[in-house]
């Protein structure tokens, strides 16, 4: 796996590497992470930096931004402090 690029958020990161023939996007805040595969055949590296750092990518950051909210509350549920 090849490190590409970092495009950092307010609250968190994403990382984009190569690997099999798939952009991954790995997207990292704390304890938590997630991980988003797209098809190089499908999908473009241009679409894909696109949704990390444009305005058409808004929505899409927006949500895994939630998720994290989500992830850590439920972390908290297991170790509150």
């Amino acid at each position: 796996m090849r490190i590409l690029a970092e495009y950092p958020q307010a609250d968190f990161r994403f990382v984009l590497f190569t690997a099999n023939d798939k952009w991954i996007v790995k997207a990292e805040a704390g304890a938590c992470e997630q991980i988003y595969k797209f098809p190089q055949l499908e999908v473009s590296r241009d679409e894909v930096e696109a949704w990390l750092q444009h305005e058409s990518g808004r929505a899409w950051r927006e949500s895994v931004r939630l998720r994290f909210h989500d992830m850590h509350a439920s972390l908290n549920l297991l170790a509150p402090g």
